[in-house]
């Protein structure tokens, strides 16, 4: 009985010590863990946190502790944190919540552990223990701000170059520039904090819709200054000036996000392309218009191109319309593979001339051989045909001058060349008078033909005896004072012809032709000649009967 009691004395205090050791090592799991709430979540050195609690033990007392070092729940105090700031003790009522909200000021050093630290932007931590025990039952997290950053502009469109100075920040540190959460290229300037933790640096707006957008400078200890700025919609057109019904490409961006889009120009709504225009998630979009005729808008200062959207955000943008330039059309068009001709008629047609103006037409400029005056009617339009007057072959200017100008457009007149002429009168070695008279067949061309006739006393035609030239009958007969000399049944003459057209365009010469002119003489005695044979033939005639009377 003595053993067992020595024994049973031995298990027990063994129990006891094991138990002992339990209390001293492992956290009191029996204690609830509660949630600690903060009023702000961001503060600066100096300012006022307001801290509260629900979920605890109730009716118990909690140590709230403020630090640098990143522990968990669960964990030792005594062992995860060398440096904190006692942030004060606070009571929990009966269900478990803080009885009223513990004030705080962030503090420039924690003091109160191991290690003291100067305190700095970055993130800390709230830690909540029961008063008896060591053990973190809760933790919030807290960011200390410090510095700040201005902008310069603080408001502009999509694509600005915005400059950020930062001032009061932890020195030596890399910055990121982030807009809306998002990463952004620091274009130029700094991209480290300075000894006196400043810096400044420019970046470019992203594509972004209408509004506030905030732009924060993060440091690597994690302080992130913020501030804001606000896009302004744009547009821009890709031209500055456009005609009527000219085309003007349209771009925006800063709009809201996925909204349909109208046009204005001066207040009056236009049609657009695609019909149905709408900006993107970032607020852009790209289209074009029409320049629509409306007298008002045409010359003067420049119009007001404008786009809206739904959230009744708008941007303009300056266009000068310009108006249709005059010009004019020739009817029957012409060119080298369908030429025109002299004599047809031609219709000038002009449009968007100056209203009730007078226009002077004329065929080949300076040196025209026609000229004519309309006057535009109330639309600035006139029409008026003209026969094309003789000239050479290729491109000639039918100019338009008035009070908008010296208009022109090309006609171009044929080059075909008429064909030959056939010889008919006299023919090749025949014996001619000395008025001789010369014919050939007709020749016909769309310009119409004049003729060149040439006599020459040789073949060659190395001596023109005589040039006719702008005949415009196929024949001639030799004036009197025209008329050739005999030259004998040896020396003959030549005769040649040819066909110009009125675009000067000239056929080739006919093959010389011969002929000779006898003398003045030989026909008349000839003449006499054959009359004294005949009569001759009547005398013998005579004799015979009367001879034969006799006879009988």
């Amino acid at each position: 009985m003595k053993r067992y009691g020595i024994f049973s004395s031995l298990a027990s205090g063994a129990i006891l010590s094991c138990l002992m050791t339990a209390l001293f090592v492992a956290p009191s799991y029996a204690a609830d863990k509660g949630t600690l709430t903060l009023d702000v979540d961001q503060g600066e050195i100096g300012d006022i946190v307001e801290i509260d609690g629900y979920d605890f033990d109730a009716n118990t007392k909690l140590n709230i502790y403020f630090s640098r070092d990143k522990a968990s729940v669960d964990d030792r105090l005594s062992s995860e944190l060398t440096s904190y700031e006692m942030a004060g003790l606070v009571s929990v009522d009966e269900r478990g919540d803080f009885i009223s909200p513990h004030s705080f000021k962030i503090p420039e050093e924690l003091n109160d552990g191991r290690d003291s630290e100067e305190v700095w932007s970055g993130t800390y931590y709230f830690y909540a223990t029961y008063r008896s025990e060591q053990y973190i039952v809760a933790s919030v997290k807290f960011t200390v701000a410090s510095g700040e950053i201005e902008l310069t502009p603080e408001e502009g469109a999509v694509g600005s170059e915005v400059s950020i100075s930062g001032n009061d920040m932890r020195p030596d540190q890399k910055i990121t520039i982030k807009y809306d959460d998002s990463k952004v290229d620091i274009t130029s300037g700094d991209s480290v904090t300075d000894s006196n933790g400043e810096f400044l640096c420019t970046i470019i707006i992203p594509e972004s819709t209408a509004g506030c957008h905030t732009i924060t400078a993060t440091d690597e200890s994690g302080n992130k200054p913020g501030t804001d700025f606000t896009v302004k919609p744009e547009i821009t057109l890709d031209k500055s000036a456009q005609t009527i019904d000219g085309s003007v490409k349209v771009s925006g961006s800063g709009f809201a996000y996925r909204s349909d889009i109208t046009v204005t120009i001066d207040g009056d709504r236009i049609t657009v392309t695609p019909v149905s225009l709408r900006t993107n998630h970032y607020g852009s979009f790209t289209g074009s218009i029409t320049v629509p005729y409306y007298s008002i808008h045409v010359g003067g200062k420049p119009s007001k191109v404008t786009a809206h959207d739904t959230n009744a955000n708008s941007a303009s943008a300056d266009l000068t319309v310009l108006p249709i330039p005059a010009g004019i059309i020739l009817e029957p068009s012409t060119s080298l593979a369908s030429p025109g001709y002299v004599g047809m008629e031609l219709t000038v047609t002009g449009n968007h001339f100056t209203p009730g103006s007078s226009v002077t037409i004329a065929y080949n400029g300076s040196i025209s051989t026609h000229i004519t005056t309309v006057y535009a009617d109330n639309l600035g339009d006139f029409s008026v045909t003209f026969v094309v007057p003789a000239s050479t072959a290729g491109i000639h200017q039918v100019t338009a001058a008035g009070s908008d100008g010296s208009i022109s457009s090309p006609f171009t007149m044929e080059s075909k060349p008429p064909p030959i002429p056939v010889t008919l009168i006299p023919q090749v070695t025949a014996t001619a008078p000395a008025r001789t008279r010369f014919d050939w067949q007709d020749v016909t061309d769309p310009s119409g033909v004049t003729y060149s006739l040439q006599i020459g006393a040789d073949s060659d035609f190395s001596t023109i005896l005589l040039e006719k030239e702008g005949l415009t009958g196929s024949e001639y007969t030799l004036a009197g004072k025209e008329e050739l000399k005999p030259r004998g049944q040896d020396t003959p003459y030549y005769w040649r012809v040819k066909a110009i057209d009125g675009a000067f365009n000239e056929s080739g010469w006919t093959a010389p032709g011969s002929f000779y002119i006898v003398s003045s003489a030989t026909p008349s005695s000839a003449w006499t000649k054959y009359l004294w044979i005949v009569i001759g033939v009547l005398v013998f005639f005579l004799i015979y009967q009367i001879r034969r009377g006799r006879t009988v």
